[in-house]
């Protein structure tokens, strides 16, 4: 199963079981990395009408150890299978 989570902006994250990994897709507001399996290196706190945040892998080259994502209000929360 998957967790699968819609923002306001029409973002879907797809989070694993263990909420360890996350993948975004939103093809009108595209961010770099989107669609794209993503380490993330602290649980997030799913609430409906409530942003995410998410602290992930470092995306970038800079050196940073991590790199934080405020989303929109998630609008959305259910589980999908993974076929």
């Amino acid at each position: 199963m998957t967790e699968r989570v819609v923002t306001e902006s029409g973002s879907v994250y797809d989070f694993d079981d263990d909420l360890r990994t996350v993948r975004r897709v939103n093809p009108i507001q595209p961010k770099r990395r989107d669609d794209e399996v993503l380490s993330l290196q602290a649980r997030p706190e799913i609430a409906f009408a409530q942003p995410m945040v998410l602290v992930l892998e470092p995306l970038g080259s800079t050196g940073a150890d991590s790199t934080v994502r405020i989303t929109t209000p998630v609008v959305s929360r259910e589980h999908v299978d993974n076929a």
